[in-house]
């Protein structure tokens, strides 16, 4: 059993499912500027999903594996300050987009300094 990669999966499977509520079931007389926090939500969401699977499914190293969790806690963050800010329009809630953008660019650092070296060799 992986369980990043079920973890991954459902990710993606709710990115899906939220990108289809956007699509279909936000309100018309939502302000555009919440729907375009939604669906900038959206497309973090889906992008990071796949980096998620990716991770997943490569090599074990502790670099990668806190690269996951950076990611996975970013996009928990980010995206969900975004949908909820969206769905209420509470603007408080979105100054902490700010913290979910860090994590995420802290998971793409470490997803980098995996590259630097430390683990088995691969030919490209």
């Amino acid at each position: 059993m992986n369980l990043k990669l079920i973890v991954a999966g459902l990710v993606g499977f709710l990115a899906v499912a939220l990108a289809a509520f956007g699509a279909h079931g936000l309100p018309a007389t939502l302000p555009d500027i919440q729907r375009n926090a939604y669906m900038t939500g959206g497309q973090f969401h889906l992008a990071h999903a796949l980096l998620l699977a990716a991770l997943a499914l490569g090599p074990r190293s502790a670099r990668l594996a806190w690269s996951y969790g950076a990611i996975l806690l970013g996009t928990a963050i980010f995206c969900g300050v975004l949908y909820a800010y969206a769905l209420t329009g509470n603007g408080r809630i979105a100054m902490f987009a700010p913290v979910g953008g860090l994590t995420l660019m802290i998971g793409w650092l470490l997803l980098a300094a995996a590259g630097l070296g430390g683990g088995p060799k691969r030919e490209a």
